[in-house]
């Protein structure tokens, strides 16, 4: 066999070899999920059910301070514990940065360690609302992006990473990695997180002294529900919660049924 017929048996072999490879990537399937990640998805999806139940609730409140009441649930539900606002408590009882972004100081340098060692979350299926629980199970789903993308279209985009300041590793939060993502993202509201429209509604509701026009706080509150609503089916084309839900339960052992 002559040179050039020998370099093109070889070509064609690799050109066949590549085709097969990416083949089987196109068909491969995608990697099962695991029992932790869907209760946690599963108790995100009760949580934002129980949100728009007191919604509901809100909108049928019988004075303004009934309905205050369980719009203070709502806010509940998105970090683990009350606004503080009915009670007048105010800021006092918001989440710090850990609660927030579930970091773990042991990723970082042990003096800043040191000067911030309190509220460490245990039981983090039951101490964290929403948004804590959703950027706590994010980090294991690298392997499925389509879950990765409904669940941060509810809970934003945004990651904790790290810097360097005066020699030691600190906690930063990420808001760069996206940067080049399409622009249909950027334009939609997901870029930032349904949920925290939510929570924007949620404390304007608290904040805003009705005075006697209850009509006002409820046709608020019924507003409230409708960007709950959102955060659990979806909008502008962009899947929600119960998306992320499901390709969740479709992809566990033994959970085909269910789905």
């Amino acid at each position: 066999m002559s040179l050039s017929n020998l370099i093109r048996v070889l070509s064609l072999g690799i050109v066949l070899a590549l085709v097969g490879a990416c083949q089987s990537l196109v068909s491969a399937p995608p990697a099962p999920t695991n029992p932790t990640q869907l209760t946690h998805l599963e108790a995100m999806h009760n949580l934002l059910i129980q949100a728009r139940n007191s919604a509901e609730d809100a909108t049928d409140a019988t004075s303004v301070i009934a309905l205050k009441h369980y719009v203070d649930e709502v806010y509940a539900v998105i970090w683990g514990l009350s606004s503080g606002l009915a009670s007048n408590t105010g800021a006092a009882q918001q989440p710090g940065w850990r609660d927030r972004w579930q970091a773990d100081y042991r990723s970082f340098d042990s003096e800043f360690a040191a000067r911030y060692h309190d509220g460490q979350v245990h039981k983090p299926a039951t101490e964290l609302g929403l948004v804590g629980q959703g950027r706590l199970v994010r980090r294991s789903l690298s392997e499925h992006p389509d879950i990765v993308s409904a669940l941060n279209n509810v809970i934003g985009w945004q990651r904790l990473d790290d810097g360097v300041t005066k020699g030691e590793r600190q906690p930063r939060i990420d808001l760069t990695y996206r940067w080049d993502a399409e622009q249909s993202f950027w334009l939609s509201e997901a870029d930032t997180g349904w949920i925290f429209l939510v929570q924007a509604q949620a404390i304007n509701i608290l904040k805003t002294d009705y005075g006697e026009d209850l009509p006002l706080a409820r046709q608020h509150a019924e507003d409230l529900k409708q960007l709950i609503e959102q955060c659990l089916t979806g909008a502008d084309e962009q899947p929600g919660l119960t998306q992320a839900l499901s390709i969740t339960r479709q992809r566990a052992p033994n959970q085909e049924s269910e789905s």
